[in-house]
């Protein structure tokens, strides 16, 4: 065999060497895991109006008759209480938003009577507090209301009905809680009542 011969028999077993170890190099071992059927589901805010045994409240908590001029609700039984339990999976601000009597587009006298005891300027007032309150969830709160009926309301009161709704309104507590700026371990509401406020 010439030179040349075997000068190209050794260049061409190294090339033939350094692709086997080359291939080599870049034979890999794969393996691949699954981690299925993920989900997602968003919390609730439920709200509802119980007693103090915290069964479903029913029927109204005020069925006042012969309220008379000058009197209030410790001449009537005292202060009522609706306790709101908050049955969602999420903390809540909680809030007695308004009382609703319902339309009163027929405003003023009307053959010397007013059309309801929430009209007029002696008009039945219904007393509670509306500061919010975190109602966390699975836990109830209690909200208190009582009555006044100014003693200047005059014979154009008597006989007079008044039907009312108390309406409570809640919104999430979590991303949406305003601390006190000296205590920020303090909550005192919510940043926004409703969607509308952002």
């Amino acid at each position: 065999m010439s030179i040349k011969k075997k000068l190209g028999m050794a260049v061409a077993s190294l090339a033939l060497g350094a692709m086997l170890i080359g291939g080599g190099t870049y034979a890999l071992f794969t393996a691949e895991a699954k981690n299925e059927e993920n989900t997602f589901s968003t919390g609730s805010l439920i709200i509802e109006t119980v007693d103090a045994s915290g069964t479903t409240i029913e029927s109204p908590v005020f069925d006042v008759t012969n309220v008379l001029p000058g009197e209030t609700d410790a001449d009537h039984g005292g202060k009522r209480v609706i306790t709101i339990h908050n049955k969602g999976t999420a903390d809540a601000w909680v809030r007695v938003s308004k009382i609703d009597s319902g339309d009163h587009s027929e405003h003023g006298l009307v053959d010397g009577k007013y059309n309801d005891l929430f009209d007029g300027p002696f008009m039945l007032v219904i007393d509670y507090d509306d500061s919010p309150v975190l109602v966390k969830a699975g836990e109830k709160a209690p909200f208190e209301f009582g009555f006044t009926f100014p003693e200047d309301a005059g014979n154009e009161y008597q006989d007079l009905p008044a039907q009312f709704s108390i309406v409570f309104q809640a919104v999430q507590a979590k991303h949406n809680t305003k601390f006190y700026e000296d205590d920020e371990d303090k909550p005192i509401g919510p940043l926004y009542w409703s969607n509308d406020d952002l």
